[in-house]
């Protein structure tokens, strides 16, 4: 079975959405930023401070490819994992849907402390940067403002598209 990926900014619910929809698909559930922390034994502000971006980059698709090596389920991946080309490839077999949510959106609803790219950078700068890797990357775009629709929304497309696997 294939796996249901879900892409989009930090902060934009994926987490939250992913377990929700595992709950409603009956699907086991992964987080990619909790299967690095647990594979490295550190958090991620700590792999950043230790390793710098390019070496959370690569535990992130070290993780990847042992998440989409397991039965299917569904993978709420980190906000950057966009930005390795070579994730792509990994996450290309799956269903990637791209859990949309502006900026201003996010930041109207939750805290995103502790996020280290975002000492560096705004929201609103990943936004523009990923947002073409993320409609590029996505076989479906579902507007994640309203979460209850958007989780219905998301079951839907995967029931539709799991039936043509």
């Amino acid at each position: 079975m294939k796996h249901l990926i879900l892409i989009g900014l930090p902060g934009s619910g994926k987490t939250t959405a992913g377990r929700a929809l595992a709950k409603a698909l009956n699907l086991p559930f992964s987080d990619s930023d909790e299967a690095v922390e647990q594979a490295a034994q550190m958090t991620i502000p700590e792999i950043f401070r230790r390793e710098g971006e390019p070496g959370f980059r690569a535990r992130e698709t070290a993780a990847l490819r042992r998440l989409t090596g397991l039965p299917g389920r569904v993978i709420a991946c980190g906000g950057g994992v966009v930005t390795v080309p070579e994730n792509h490839d990994i996450l290309r077999p799956g269903f990637v849907i791209f859990w949309n949510r502006t900026p201003d959106d996010i930041m109207s609803t939750c805290g995103l402390t502790g996020r280290p790219l975002l000492e560096t950078t705004t929201l609103a700068q990943l936004y523009e940067q990923r947002l073409p890797l993320y409609r590029a990357w996505a076989d479906a775009t579902v507007d994640g403002r309203d979460f209850e629709a958007a989780v219905a929304q998301t079951a839907a497309l995967w029931r539709e598209k799991i039936c043509a696997f």
